[in-house]
């Protein structure tokens, strides 16, 4: 007997998973998942790289089914996809799971399948779910490596574009396995001078769910993709990733894992490590609302080391406000810059896509403030970190490579916490001296709380010009989606 191959495995996992398999829990997350990336679309669509990319292609050919949010114009599939997905992504704004972000993919192609094929609310939670569970998985055999976190994701997201799409569609298991092998045949991988500055970042998953797009409609005229794209020696996770574990693909395909459950949701714009020293920065700001940022001499900000190696890639001169006036950088190099978001939160009191407006990035106020601004590595936050992703009673010692894959999914199986924290201490020219801390950000995994994605989408809604009326309606179908047989309701709000 033929022993099936991971892609097979995935494909079966694919054509058989029902709404009714997923637990009440992960379709929760989900829901919150689904909200919290309207309001990201929402903010991205005001964005510059957002208006572009509207401009560029609201009038393209193709049959007009599929709706580019917040705009009411309708254009084919695979344009509404590249322009919601630029959206979800134009401000760093989505969400985050282990290992990778998942909703600013998962969420505009299952939006536009359901639509166009005139799907249920269940369908769409499915698509959603099923795309997360799909990248988590192939992001897992990539991990640890150089491709982590969004430099990982142009790799994987075609191939969950094209397992929703295949799911939705109801493909035999034949077109599945197909689909996914041509998504993974030509991966993406972002060059680091592009991701860091420019408007070309915004594109790093919605060009590449383009790919898996492509791949569904090939497949679905039988056009085949190798069967044994993953595992084999010159396949994907051997030519992908520094530690190639692809046996980590068919991890919990048998329904018992839900890495749906390990997402976090980001309530300010910017990347995850942004979010507890924020978190400290709103904890003084609420206990000391008169705050003068005119008399702060220092801001002493403390991280994990997974967040300082990344903001060091950030801390470049395009950050300045001399670098921010070259033609080829923008707001995008902030959403990465810790001083910056430190800085405009205090003299503005609040982190919102309003900061990232040309007028305030260029505000000399905040860039001179940004300058006393100091992030340096917290030993024992970093080792927490990594802790976190551990099972109750391992330590970091009890790891080798032999056994890194069961204790990873016995870590996933449970109550699974982003413990990504944060210290920040303000020092003001008197002396006086502000302190807060936290162990996890709000609205990450460990620290759900539907009100936080509430809250946010309340007021992207309103600055995308919803009355509370409206603002109200659509909570209301977000919070029933499940209960709904078509999108129509919903989609005649945020389109």
């Amino acid at each position: 007997m033929i022993m099936a191959t991971a892609t097979e495995k995935l494909a079966k996992y694919a054509r058989e998973m029902t709404f009714d398999k997923i637990p009440a829990k992960t379709v929760k997350i989900a829901k919150m998942q689904l909200m919290n990336m309207i309001a990201t679309i929402f903010a991205g669509a005001k964005t510059k790289p957002g208006k572009i990319i509207f401009d560029a292609f609201k009038d393209a050919g193709g049959h007009p089914s599929a709706t580019i949010i917040g705009s009411g114009v309708k254009v084919a599939l695979d344009k509404a996809v590249l322009i919601n997905g630029t959206y979800a992504q134009a401000l760093d704004y989505e969400d985050y799971g282990m290992p990778m972000h998942n909703g600013c993919t998962v969420v505009p192609v299952s939006l536009g399948y359901c639509e166009v094929l005139k799907l249920s609310g269940k369908d769409l939670l499915l698509g959603m779910i099923l795309g997360n569970e799909i990248n988590s998985r192939i992001g897992m055999s990539l991990f640890p490596s150089v491709t982590t976190g969004q430099t990982m994701d142009p790799l994987v997201h075609p191939i969950s574009t094209a397992v929703i799409g295949a799911r939705l569609q109801g493909f035999e298991m034949e077109q599945i396995v197909n689909a996914i092998g041509i998504a993974a045949y030509l991966p993406q991988y972002p060059i680091l001078k592009g991701f860091f500055g420019p408007h070309s970042k915004v594109l790093t998953s919605s060009l590449p769910a383009l790919n898996g797009i492509i791949a569904c409609q090939l497949a679905a005229k039988g056009f085949t993709g190798s069967h044994q794209i993953f595992t084999a020696p010159d396949g994907f996770c051997n030519l992908m990733a520094d530690l190639p574990s692809p046996d980590r693909i068919t991890i919990g395909l048998d329904h018992d894992l839900w890495m749906t459950d390990t997402l976090s949701f980001k309530l300010y714009p910017g990347c995850a490590y942004l979010d507890a020293p924020l978190d400290c920065v709103f904890q003084i700001l609420e206990k000391n609302p008169t705050l003068d940022p005119d008399k702060i001499e220092k801001v002493s900000v403390k991280l994990p080391g997974l967040g300082t190696i990344s903001m060091n890639l950030s801390d470049r001169p395009e950050s300045t406000i001399e670098g921010l006036q070259k033609p080829d950088s923008s707001y995008v190099i902030l959403n990465f810059n810790v001083p910056y978001n430190i800085a405009a939160a205090l003299i503005d009191k609040e982190l919102t896509p309003r900061q990232f407006t040309d007028d305030r990035i260029l505000d000399p106020k905040i860039h001179e403030l940004a300058k006393k601004v100091h992030v340096e590595t917290d030993i024992a936050m970093t080792v927490q970190i990594f802790q976190s992703f551990l099972p109750e009673g391992k330590t970091l010692t009890s790891i080798d490579p032999k056994n890194l894959t069961s204790i990873l999914v016995e870590a996933l199986k449970g109550d699974f916490k982003w413990e990504f924290g944060s210290k920040v201490i303000i020092k003001t020219t008197d002396g006086t001296k502000f302190r807060a801390s936290t162990k996890i950000a709000r609205a990450s995994a460990g620290n759900h709380d539907i009100k936080f994605i509430e809250d946010k989408f309340k007021r992207e809604a309103a600055d995308f010009g919803f009355d509370e009326q409206k603002i109200s309606e659509c909570l209301k179908i977000l919070n029933e989606i499940e209960a709904h047989d078509s999108l129509d309701p919903l989609i005649s709000i945020i389109g």
